[in-house]
């Protein structure tokens, strides 16, 4: 009787997701969490980046889309005498970017980091806002 080997695609997936993970330099799955709501005139995004500082973010907006970079380096070297050839670096990085529900106030813009969360609030343009219209009975 022949052996009969059924390829199984799916199988390979997890490999993949690895090796694509390794020639990125590791920043699959760094990609940080986000929310973004509406309250109050307000479009508000949040986003989880542990492990940055503020200067190591930039925010900008074109249009009716914001894009969060964050970079950031570290070295590491121990100086205790010896004569080092190595010493390790980490660097990690993300770009999220947002497609915007409404039209915004970008001069308005505010942004708070604290604790590894970066909250942005964008003020929403008046062309945005709702419009109440009164009505006059005769």
């Amino acid at each position: 009787m022949a052996n009969i080997r059924v390829f199984n695609p799916w199988s390979m997936l997890p490999s993949v997701w690895e090796d694509a993970s390794d020639l990125m330099g590791g920043t699959f799955g760094a990609i940080p969490k986000a929310n973004m709501y509406e309250k109050d005139g307000l479009v508000h995004v949040e986003l989880e980046v542990p492990g940055y500082k503020a200067e190591d973010l930039d925010i900008s907006i074109t249009g009716d889309v914001l894009k969060v970079i964050g970079k950031t380096r570290e070295e590491k070297e121990e100086k205790d005498g010896r004569r080092y050839f190595m010493s390790e670096i980490s660097e990690k990085s993300f770009t999220r970017t947002f497609t915007l529900p409404s039209e915004v106030v970008s001069e308005k813009v505010v942004a708070d980091f604290k604790n590894g969360m970066l909250k942005i609030s964008l003020p929403k343009s008046e062309k945005a806002l709702p419009k109440t219209i009164k009505i006059e009975a005769k």
